[in-house]
């Protein structure tokens, strides 16, 4: 019920702020200060009872690959759950590659990614044009 609230009192906010209109002054929409419709969004660094990111255990590099590029290799979480910086995920992929005498590219993504979320943690070429090595540097 409290949802239904904050969003009627969205879509008013919105529909007074779209009746002002002005070309004298840009008006910007924002909420009441009464409706709480997001979460707390307290720093790490300020919130005492947040776990330490200098204790969590980090990760673990195996089946390290090198190529004509750079290397791969897999992560795997070397201890404990921290949660730090939100949700740690257990198995990563780690993708080194010299690009350039002065480039390089590091990914570094979820090891097991369905064709559902793969956009998620990986953006088509078709949204971020990647580089290419230039054909000269090598691992």
């Amino acid at each position: 019920m409290a949802i239904g609230k904050t969003f009627a009192a969205l879509l008013g906010a919105l529909s007074l702020v779209n009746a002002q209109t002005s070309t004298s002054e840009r008006i910007l929409s924002t909420l009441s200060p009464q409706i709480n419709a997001a979460p707390s969004l307290t720093p790490t660094i300020l919130d005492n009872s947040a776990p330490d990111p200098q204790v969590c255990p980090g990760y673990k590099a195996s089946n390290v690959a090198n190529n004509a590029q750079g290397f791969t290799a897999d992560l795997t979480i070397a201890g404990t759950n921290c949660q730090a910086f939100g949700n740690d995920i257990a198995d990563l992929t780690l993708e080194v590659s010299y690009q350039a005498k002065s480039r390089l590219n590091v990914r570094v993504y979820p090891k097991h990614i369905a064709p559902q979320n793969s956009t998620q943690y990986i953006l088509p070429a078709h949204i971020v044009q990647q580089p290419t090595g230039d054909g000269k540097t090598t691992a």
